[in-house]
């Protein structure tokens, strides 16, 4: 129903009807809406993290294109799932606030998921397999904002913007990697990759 409707368009008596319970029986377990969607984040949560609880242990193994792919894949399932929802808190500046101020007392929220891709990154620099001018936290910006832009778009006119789901993780992660990857060293005239 939250999906659905959006954080303000759905009643708390629609949702409990949905839920199949009296409207009362909502506030035995939400204090609020935004305790509402709070919920909802963390049904679609796991899915997200497990890939990111995987790069540390990813660094120096697979490629870095399939790490980046995977975390992209999750982030893009993430977004498909609740801009909906997220589009309805941003449209409501007091529920923007108030989520704003619940994941700071849970100390959650999307800086989590930047810093474990920027920390993955980094690792990577220091085993030589990611060019160290590259910036890690801008990579990670660019990552997430291609998937929040094409769900926006999509969600909003429908639009895919010319690319499928698998173009768009594919051409994404080959142009980021294009300025990660190492630089190509010269060795008596001859040119050489490092990575």
């Amino acid at each position: 129903m939250l999906r659905a409707k959006g954080l303000s368009g759905a009643s708390t008596r629609e949702i409990a009807r949905e839920a199949g319970v009296a409207d009362g029986t909502l506030y035995v377990h939400f204090h609020d809406r935004v305790d509402l969607f709070m919920a909802l984040i963390q049904e679609h949560l796991p899915a997200f993290v497990e890939p990111l609880k995987l790069l540390p242990h990813r660094a120096g193994r697979r490629s870095v294109k399939a790490n980046l792919t995977e975390v992209l894949e999750a982030f893009i399932t993430w977004h498909q799932k609740l801009i909906p929802v997220f589009s309805a808190v941003n449209a409501d500046p007091s529920l923007s606030e108030a989520l704003r101020l619940r994941l700071a007392e849970r100390k959650e929220g999307p800086h989590l998921s930047v810093a474990a891709v920027e920390q993955y990154l980094v690792a990577e620099q220091e085993l030589g397999r990611v060019n160290p001018k590259a910036n890690p936290k801008a990579t990670v910006m660019l990552l997430f904002g291609a998937s929040h832009y094409w769900n926006s778009v999509r969600h909003a006119v429908g639009d895919d913007l010319g690319y499928s789901r698998e173009k768009l993780m594919k051409d994404v992660v080959d142009s980021l990697f294009a300025g990660l990857a190492m630089p190509e060293k010269r060795n008596h005239g001859k040119v050489a990759r490092t990575a």
